[in-house]
């Protein structure tokens, strides 16, 4: 086993505020004010903006116009997040010596992300991590994107693994079924109680408590999946 694949939203880096800050700033020009906070909405911005979009909507009951939705909306919605990427996103913690250390270890590592391509490699541009990653596959880079298991295979490729001896890390269902769809391991996040008890439901081969366990973690999950 010799890959690492890593979602973005969520997984590398906690982008919760400043995608929340965009959609709200999306509903608040269509009269819904701001429904949204980072309290209550953390793990949903990580399903990415079309879905705090719509739970937005929901909350102040307004139906919207699907062709509004696909041609303003979520443009919009891009275009306001684009020049706000990393006002309040950080990496978790101890993510930047964790890649280190599996990049000395012999991993490859890449990213397969449902956000746009270009704001993916802009933001973790700004994050300091880009070049630690030998593909960065986006929710445009192919004509599918997860839970399509082409994308992840994408990654893959690019960085010269194979599935069968690659790892997903993510934290979402969608992560967890492009990983069973691809036949390729995956870790869920687990890294504060909320976001622990998403992960235990979600049926993966392993949680990730702590970045810092991932070098060992993995390197189990290596001996289990290639015995």
């Amino acid at each position: 086993m010799n890959t690492i694949i890593f979602d973005l939203d969520g997984t590398l880096a906690d982008t919760s505020a400043d995608l929340i800050s965009a959609a709200n700033n999306v509903l608040n020009e269509r009269g819904c004010g701001e429904p949204l906070n980072v309290d209550d909405d953390k793990l949903l911005a990580f399903k990415g903006g079309r879905a705090l979009l719509a739970e937005g909507f929901k909350r102040v009951k307004k139906e919207i116009d699907d062709q509004w939705f696909t041609t303003e909306g979520y443009p919009s919605f891009l275009r306001i997040y684009e020049v706000n990427l990393s006002v309040h996103t950080t990496l978790f913690p101890d993510v930047t010596s964790t890649l280190d250390a599996l990049i000395n270890g012999g991993w490859r590592l890449g990213v397969c992300t449902n956000k746009p391509e270009r704001l993916a490699r802009l933001l973790l541009t700004d994050l300091g991590v880009i070049d630690r990653f030998g593909s960065l596959i986006g929710a445009d880079t192919l004509p599918t994107r997860k839970p399509h298991p082409e994308p992840l295979l994408k990654a893959i490729s690019e960085v010269g693994g194979c599935p069968e001896q690659s790892i997903l890390v993510g934290d979402t269902d969608t992560d967890v079924n492009t990983a069973r769809a691809a036949n390729v391991a995956v870790v869920a996040m687990a890294l504060d109680e909320e976001q622990e008890g998403l992960s235990l439901s979600l049926g993966a081969d392993a949680l990730l408590t702590s970045y810092n366990e991932l070098p060992r973690l993995a390197a189990k999950l290596c001996q289990r999946v290639c015995a």
